[in-house]
C-alpha cells in the first residue's frame, strides 16, 4: 500500500543525522526545469508563477543555486514545511521504524521532483504544478503539469505494482492532476482517494483547507506510524472526531 501526499510551498531544508538520504528519481529533471526557470527574467517568472516581483526574484536564486550544485539538501519529509508536514511531525519524532516504512510507502508529489520517496534529498525551490515555464528552445510555454503526467505515471504505477498496486490519495487537486488517471486505472492499480468530510447547511462538504491539510498529515502519520496495509487498518484512524467511516467506489470517506 502506497500514500501519496502533495508538496508545500514552504520548504526549509532539515538535516537528520542518523538517517542516509537518497537521490531522488528524477534530480536531473529538476535540474532541467529549474535551468529553464533560471533562463527566464524577473517578469516572465512573476507570470508564470504568479508570484510577486519579490517571490520570483527569491525563486531565481533557489533555481540559481540548484542548477550550479551549492544549494543544501535536506530530507523531503523533515523539509517540507507546510501545514499538513507540521501535523505530521507535531505527533512527534518518527521512530526508526516509522521512518523505514515511510520511505518504502509514503510518496510526495513535486512541482521540481516530480515523485519524492520521503528520505530523498532535496534542495529548496518555488515550482509548483500549476506553474508554467518558458522552454526557449521550443519557443514554447511548457505546463509543469503534462510535463510530469507522461513521467510520474509509469513511476507510480510501478511502485503500485511492486507493492500490492493499492494507492492512497491525500494528494490535492493539482498533484492528483500530474497523474493520467486513464492510464493509471486502466493499469490495474486500486487508485482511493481519502476524503474527510463535514455535515454543513447544504449538506456533506470539504473540511476547510486549513483543517483538511491538518487532517491529510496526520493520517499520513496514522499510516507510518501504525504500517497499515489493509482498509480496515486506516478505518481505525481517530483524529478530527469524525463519526462515522466508509469505503465505497474507491472512495475511503470519513464524516462528521
Amino acid at each position: 500500500m502506497q500514500l501519496i501526499l502533495s508538496p508545500s510551498k514552504q520548504i526549509k531544508i532539515t538535516h537528520h543525522n542518523h538517517v542516509v538520504g537518497t537521490k531522488p528519481v528524477f534530480d536531473s529533471n529538476a535540474k532541467y526545469l529549474l535551468s529553464k526557470l533560471l533562463a527566464m527574467d524577473i517578469e516572465a517568472i512573476t507570470k508564470h508563477l504568479k508570484v510577486s516581483s519579490q517571490l520570483a526574484i527569491h525563486a531565481k536564486q533557489l533555481a540559481y543555486h540548484l542548477c550550479d550544485g551549492s544549494a543544501e539538501r535536506g530530507m523531503a519529509i523533515d523539509s517540507f514545511s507546510g501545514v499538513a508536514f507540521k501535523a505530521f511531525h507535531n505527533l512527534g519524532n518518527l521512530s526508526e521504524l516509522s521512518r523505514e516504512f515511510a520511505q518504502s510507502h509514503l510518496l510526495i508529489g513535486s512541482g521540481a521532483y516530480g515523485l519524492l520517496h520521503s528520505n530523498d534529498l532535496i534542495c529548496e525551490y518555488r515550482l509548483d504544478f500549476e506553474s508554467t515555464i518558458i522552454d526557449d528552445y521550443r519557443a514554447s510555454v511548457l505546463s509543469i503539469t503534462n510535463y510530469w503526467k507522461p513521467i510520474v505515471t509509469p513511476l507510480l504505477i510501478e511502485i503500485a505494482k511492486n507493492d500490492d498496486s493499492i494507492v492512497l490519495n491525500l494528494a490535492s487537486k493539482e498533484t492528483t492532476d500530474s497523474l493520467d488517471m486513464s492510464i493509471l486505472r486502466n493499469s490495474g492499480v486500486n487508485f482511493i482517494d481519502v476524503r474527510f468530510l463535514h455535515h454543513g447547511p447544504k449538506g456533506l462538504r470539504m473540511l476547510p483547507s486549513v483543517e483538511l491539510k491538518k487532517m491529510r498529515g496526520s493520517f499520513a502519520r496514522f499510516f507510518v506510524d501504525n504500517r497499515c496495509c489493509s482498509i480496515d487498518e486506516l478505518k481505525c484512524f481517530g483524529m478530527g472526531n469524525f463519526e462515522t467511516v466508509e469505503f465505497v467506489d474507491n472512495e475511503l470517506i470519513f464524516v462528521r
